[in-house]
């Protein structure tokens, strides 16, 4: 099937696509999931008070959303139901939500220490590692879901963070240390390496590869400017949602594409590297990469 260009995705704080590419979910004024290939939106589906978080099952057949509150809604897709709700008083906000590469666990972590995962059909918990005095504020994944990339802090004033790397199942691989930085913003991960791209308020875009002792590159430009980060799924770009809108830099971190935002707030590169969608408060983006005119 021949794609047609990119397509508005409307408020959407955050957008996660499924491993095919097929569906994307968007939450912002509402939460919506959308039919790719056919650029319209399949509905609205019901959203958590203050829902921060949203996520995609590997086949694109669960959507989980997270709120403030740590709270967590699985919704089934297409019919946009209620599949499960599991109250999140024990663990708080904390990280993005996510599923297994099987997609019969959901992965988060807390702001209480928690690096959770749980079944999809009880809610039971599977898995759970515990570090006391630390906090878990972000959670990502390579494309295939197998090499993971988290964060731990102690909550001060200036908390200092390390950034880890683990395979899944956690239970059978312990994680590695990529570094520690101060105020850290923003994390993403690449499977080949892997490379683990970070961006902190003190500190400036920076890729770095497993069990060495500097970033393999580092950006030019000032930090704190980055609010998302997502790899191509070759690993040639890395797509930036900024201050100033979506941006896409090379794997030198030189800059090949420009697109303004009024309210940029996330970005989420699709499996098939077919397109980028760019989070927007006003009006997101599923931009066509590479981009073509009229997209």
């Amino acid at each position: 099937m021949r794609l047609r260009p990119g397509f508005r995705i409307g408020s959407s704080f955050q957008a996660r696509f499924d491993d095919q590419g097929a569906r994307l979910a968007t939450i912002g004024h509402r939460g919506a999931v959308w039919d790719v290939a056919n650029r319209q939106k399949i509905g609205f589906f019901r959203q958590l008070k203050h829902t921060a978080h949203v996520g995609l099952s590997p086949d694109g057949s669960l959507l989980v959303s997270k709120n403030t509150a740590g709270d967590v809604l699985l919704i089934s897709v297409p019919t946009l139901t209620e599949h499960m709700r599991m109250p999140g008083a024990r663990y708080g906000e904390g990280s993005d939500i996510h599923f297994s590469p099987c997609g019969r666990y959901i992965i988060d972590g807390s702001w209480s220490g928690h690096l959770t995962v749980r079944d999809v059909d009880t809610g039971a918990v599977a898995w759970e590692e515990y570090v006391e005095d630390t906090r878990i504020g972000s959670i990502t994944h390579s494309c295939d879901r197998q090499t993971w990339a988290y964060t731990r802090s102690v909550p001060d004033d200036r908390p200092m963070t390390e950034v880890l790397v683990r395979e899944w199942p956690f239970a059978d691989n312990q994680p590695r240390l990529v570094t520690r930085t101060r105020l850290l913003k923003a994390i993403a991960i690449h499977s080949n390496g892997p490379r683990v791209a970070v961006e902190g308020t003190t500190t400036p875009l920076q890729i770095w590869s497993l069990d060495q002792p500097e970033p393999d590159r580092q950006h030019a430009a000032a930090p704190n400017s980055i609010h998302a980060m997502s790899w191509a799924p070759d690993g040639a770009h890395l797509a930036l949602s900024t201050d100033s809108g979506l941006r896409v830099l090379t794997a030198d971190l030189e800059l090949a594409f420009e697109q303004k935002l009024e309210y940029p707030s996330d970005v989420d590169w699709s499996p098939d590297g077919r397109l980028i969608a760019a989070g927007d408060w006003g009006r997101g983006i599923a931009l066509a990469w590479p981009p073509t005119v009229g997209a």
